[in-house]
């Protein structure tokens, strides 16, 4: 997951000059997420000085279902139970946009 991860702060890196709506998260020409284009530069712009296990554990909050729903709860309280509940999301997120269909799993 982390090279997934790396790939995808790579792309926001080299595509920061471009300016996005929304960022397609596709898995074998599927849609399966879409990130808000806004957040997309942002990670782009970021990655050389902003901490990728930050950026990791809280992009999940700028995700949404194909259908424009939020795909994530955005989580407060204490800090190690929003870290926690953000771990468990940044999971969930990989096995949405490829690992389920990767292992032969549908939905």
């Amino acid at each position: 997951m982390a090279g997934m991860d790396r790939m995808l702060f790579k792309a926001a890196e080299a595509l920061q000059d471009k300016s996005f709506d929304s960022v397609v998260l596709a898995y074998r020409g599927e849609t399966r997420l879409l990130m808000d284009g806004s957040y997309f530069h942002e990670i782009g712009a970021t990655r050389q000085t902003q901490n990728p296990v930050y950026t990791m554990r809280t992009m999940q909050e700028n995700l949404s279902n194909p259908d424009g729903t939020p795909a994530f709860e955005q989580w407060s309280g204490g800090w190690l139970s929003v870290l926690g509940k953000q771990l468990e999301d940044h999971n969930e997120f990989h096995r949405r946009w490829w690992v389920r269909l990767s292992m032969g799993y549908i939905g």
